[in-house]
């Protein structure tokens, strides 16, 4: 998922990292809250809303890890 990052494949990033965060256990590669954050970023870029409010609003994986700014920042896009 980090190679689609570089290679600017948003849409097959944010795919893999969705997979990947209720199984996550590669510590060696990144933290879970920075697994996290680079899901939730890749999957703004390219899910629509309801899809948005499906996986990343409502998930309790991603919910879990907090990011005050990134937060209010998915809250205010979906709102």
């Amino acid at each position: 998922a980090i190679l689609c990052i570089v290679n600017r494949d948003f849409e097959a990033a944010a795919a893999l990292f969705l997979d990947g965060v209720a199984t996550f256990a590669c510590t060696e590669l990144c933290d879970y809250s920075d697994f996290v954050f680079y899901a939730v970023v890749t999957n703004v870029l390219s899910l629509k809303r309801p899809g948005l409010k499906k996986h990343i609003v409502d998930s309790p994986d991603i919910r879990q890890v907090t990011f005050p700014h990134l937060k209010e920042f998915v809250k205010a896009l979906y709102d």
